[in-house]
C-alpha cells in the first residue's frame, strides 16, 4: 500500500508542474502582448529650414536640397568593394608621389593634363606600367583624380607601341574599366563608354576583347533593355538615358564590327536584345 500511495503522490506533483510551467508560459506571453501593446509611441519628426532655431528643437530634421543642387552628389560609389578601394588608391599614391609623370593644366572649360617627358621616345616597359598605372584610376570619382585619369588614358592609346602595351596589360584594363562601369554614374559610363570604342578601332584589340565581354557588357544590359523596350525613346532624345543607351547601342556596334564572327554570340548572351548590323 505504501508503494501506490508513493505512486499517486508523485502523479500530483507531476501535475502540480505541469500546472507551473503553463502559467510560466502564459505570463510570458501575456507579458510580451502587454509589452507590444504599451510600447512607447515614437515621436514624429518635423522637417525644419536649415540656419533656423527650430533644427535645435527636438524631433527635428534639417530640410536638405536635393542631390542635383548640391556639388556632393552621391552614387553608388559610396558603397565600393576592396578590389576598386585599392585601385583607387594605389592610383592616388601613385600620384601624390609624383610616380606619373604629368602635371594638370587649366584648359578653356575644363582642366587638362600634359606630360612632363616625350612618350614617344618612352621604351615599351614604361608604358605598359604606366597603362596598368593609369588604369587603375578610371573608377575614381573624385576631382582631379577622375579627369587625370581619363586625360591620361586617352593620350597613352595615341601612342603607336599602345597596341602591344595594351595586348599585354588587358586583363588589368578590363578590369579597371569594369569598376568603372559598376560605379560611375550615366557621365562616367559614357567617357569609358568611348575608350572602349578607341580601344576597338586599334588593330587585333577587337578581337582580344572578345573573352572579357561578359565582363565588360554586364553593367550595360539593364540601361540597354530599358530604352530599347520602352515606346518613348524618340521623346527621351534630351535625356541622359537616351544618350548613355545611344553609346551602349554605338560601343556594341564596335564590339560586332571588331570581334570577328564570335563577337554577336557572346554579345547576345550577355545583351539579348542587342540585333546585328550585319545582314545574315
Amino acid at each position: 500500500m505504501a508503494r501506490r500511495r508513493s505512486k499517486s503522490i508523485n502523479l500530483s506533483f507531476n501535475f502540480d508542474d505541469s500546472d507551473k510551467k503553463g502559467k510560466c508560459s502564459n505570463f510570458i506571453k501575456n507579458n510580451k502582448l502587454s509589452q507590444i501593446i504599451y510600447e512607447k509611441e515614437k515621436p514624429l519628426i518635423k522637417l525644419v529650414p536649415p540656419f533656423s532655431i527650430q533644427s535645435t528643437q527636438k524631433n527635428t530634421e534639417v530640410l536638405t536640397l536635393p542631390c542635383k543642387f548640391t556639388k556632393n552628389v552621391f552614387y553608388k560609389n559610396n558603397n565600393i568593394d576592396d578590389i576598386t578601394k585599392n585601385m583607387i588608391n594605389r592610383f592616388k599614391k601613385a600620384y601624390l608621389d609624383r610616380q606619373l609623370p604629368l602635371q594638370i593644366v587649366d584648359g578653356v572649360g575644363k582642366k587638362t593634363i600634359s606630360w612632363n617627358i616625350s612618350l614617344e621616345d618612352t621604351n615599351i616597359s614604361t608604358i605598359k606600367n604606366l597603362f596598368q598605372v593609369v588604369a587603375s584610376g578610371l573608377p575614381s570619382t573624385e576631382s582631379p583624380y577622375e579627369t587625370i585619369a581619363l586625360e591620361a588614358f586617352d593620350s597613352l592609346l595615341l601612342l603607336p607601341t599602345s597596341e602591344h602595351c595594351l595586348y599585354q596589360v588587358l586583363t588589368d584594363i578590363v578590369l579597371a574599366i569594369r569598376k568603372a562601369l559598376d560605379y560611375g554614374n550615366d557621365e562616367k559610363k559614357i567617357k569609358i563608354l568611348n575608350i572602349i570604342i578607341k580601344m576597338t578601332k586599334m588593330k587585333h584589340i577587337g578581337i582580344c576583347l572578345v573573352p572579357y565581354y561578359k565582363q565588360l557588357l554586364g553593367p550595360l544590359r539593364q540601361p540597354y533593355s530599358k530604352i530599347f523596350l520602352s515606346n518613348e525613346r524618340i521623346k527621351r532624345k534630351n535625356d541622359l538615358n537616351y544618350h548613355l543607351s545611344h553609346y551602349i547601342h554605338k560601343t556594341l556596334v564596335a564590339l560586332e564590327e571588331s570581334g570577328g564572327r564570335n563577337a554577336l554570340v557572346n554579345i547576345c548572351y550577355v545583351i539579348p536584345h542587342y540585333q546585328s548590323v550585319f545582314q545574315y
